[in-house]
């Protein structure tokens, strides 16, 4: 954030800027300032303080001392839900014999939210932009913000297209304020192309409402309010101020941080951030908003950063929309192989390189069988969970994810054994019944290859062990229809031949993801 600038602050406010800002009320300790437009937060030791300005906008009012001590208490409310460890309190600035007291006795004359201190570097932005945030932290993220927005209840007085519509046309008004007219111009070209997008899927945005979707979210969940506290991700700053903007379809927030990763030029962790939160919830059905969503988020972060002088980051922001407004086709990529051939990350590469960011969707029956047992991806299974049932309840989920994508518009990609001739023909059908193209890939490896391999897995999310490899081995998986690969070379290498003979099936340009 910006230095403190008091000079628009209401003069009544002054008295306790002054005195947040001094280091004696603080036990000694300095005082650092934060400032945006709508508050000013004291740094001090282990402890930070937010103070509303008084101020009212066209989107929040903080004019009254009652207002300010109202929003203080919801912003503690609806944050504990997310950062239950970082909002502590909201004290009053008190007055008593001519002196302020911060929580002390007399009658309060300002309110303050308590929150623990963290250390800028901690920001996920922050993070991002120095290279240590992680694939990990990309999907720690998903499963919370997944379990966050499965607790909370529909609003079904808010959102919709009406609501969306308008959020647009507020957001194109403020790139008025830029001071750059070539800048301005684009934004709003942007929001023109976004607004008529809009227009085109109303019902689909009002199905969604119907279904219950739209809910009390975070609302602003970009990176910058994201702290990585313990290593672990923690979303704060939730939107208090509007039920209106914070009422969105839990994909539309789900857009932000993963909009914002790949603004943040973070491929592989947007790409496992979107698998890792779909696979928590299957809510493949939104797939045909998300560019949308996605492009209204880098529009925010446009407004945001252009209007405070910061026009680089601000294009670059329109730069990120466009990329991922991009058409995309669908179609279906299967990829076959024993374990240990390298299934999954051929398949990971390939969700990034064969289509727009925030690239394909990636189907694991590992996952989903994790999933079906309600445990984590990285957590171990009993050997009841690989019984022949079992599995046949994977593998028709995996089809109706996958069906489900496809109507929506997105691609997909298998990554399963596909040792079952019948597993390889229903995984054809599944893109075949959509009208979709279709390219299976079989990897194959020497046995001691495989063993290897197997046998030195750390932290993969397959339980398959030496002994599953070996009975695996002894199976006759019948005639091969799909283009094989050989899988004992370079990663790079696999990815290349695995990468080419997708493109030559689905007649893909070799430089033009579809």
């Amino acid at each position: 954030m910006a230095g403190a600038d008091f000079s628009e602050t209401e003069e009544a406010q002054r008295g306790v800027i002054a005195f947040l800002s001094d280091p004696n009320t603080h036990g000694g300790h300095p005082v650092a300032v934060r400032s945006t437009p709508t508050s000013h937060v004291f740094l001090a030791g282990a402890n930070a303080y937010k103070l509303k300005r008084a101020r009212k906008m066209p989107f929040l009012d903080y004019s009254t001392l009652e207002l300010r001590h109202a929003l203080c208490r919801r912003e503690l409310e609806l944050n504990r839900r997310t950062a239950p460890d970082i909002y502590l309190d909201v004290l009053p600035v008190t007055e008593k014999d001519g002196r302020l007291h911060l929580g002390g006795p007399g009658a309060p004359v300002e309110w303050v939210l308590h929150m623990r201190r963290f250390a800028d570097e901690d920001l996920a932005d922050y993070a991002a932009a120095t290279r240590r945030f992680r694939l990990s932290h990309a999907l720690e993220l998903a499963d919370t913000l997944a379990a966050f927005h499965k607790t909370l209840p529909p609003c079904h007085d808010k959102g919709g297209a009406a609501a969306f519509h308008a959020s647009l046309l507020n957001v194109r008004a403020a790139f008025a304020m830029a001071s750059d007219a070539d800048f301005t111009a684009a934004a709003c070209e942007l929001a023109d192309v976004l607004i008529a997008i809009a227009s085109a899927k109303a019902r689909a945005i009002d199905t969604r409402k119907d279904q219950g979707f739209v809910r009390l979210c975070h609302g602003d969940m970009h990176l910058g309010n994201i702290a990585l506290i313990n290593d672990h991700p923690v979303p704060f700053d939730a939107i208090e101020f509007s039920e209106d903007i914070a009422c969105v379809d839990t994909l539309h927030d789900m857009a932000f941080p993963l909009m914002d990763m790949v603004a943040h030029d973070l491929p592989l962790e947007a790409n496992g951030f979107l698998n890792r939160y779909l696979m928590a919830t299957r809510d493949m059905d939104g797939l045909s908003l998300l560019p949308l969503y996605l492009g209204y988020r880098a529009l925010v972060r446009a407004m945001a950063t252009g209007l405070v002088g910061k026009l680089d980051r601000g294009r670059h922001y329109l730069a990120t929309a466009r990329q991922l407004m991009a058409p995309r086709m669908p179609w279906v990529v299967a990829v076959g192989g024993l374990s240990g051939s390298g299934k999954s990350t051929v398949a990971r590469a390939l969700a990034l390189d064969l289509t727009p960011m925030p690239g394909a969707l990636m189907i694991r029956s590992d996952e989903v069988r994790k999933r079906l047992f309600g445990q984590r991806p990285e957590e171990r299974l009993g050997k009841d969970a690989y019984a022949p049932a079992v599995s046949e309840q994977v593998f028709t989920i995996m089809r109706q994810d996958a069906t489900r994508a496809l109507g929506a518009g997105w691609p997909v990609i298998l990554d399963a054994t596909h040792m079952d001739p019948a597993a390889r023909q229903a995984a054809e059908a599944v893109a075949k019944a959509a009208g979709t193209p279709f390219c299976g890939l079989w990897l194959e490896a020497p046995a001691d290859v495989l063993r290897r391999r197997v046998g030195g897995r750390d932290k993969d999310i397959s339980d398959a062990d030496l002994a599953v490899l070996e009975r695996q081995l002894a199976v006759d998986v019948g005639d091969i229809g799909w283009p094989k690969i050989a899988a004992n070379g370079p990663p790079e290498r696999v990815i290349a031949d695995a990468e080419a003979a997708v493109r030559f099936r689905l007649g893909m340009l070799q430089d033009s993801p579809l």
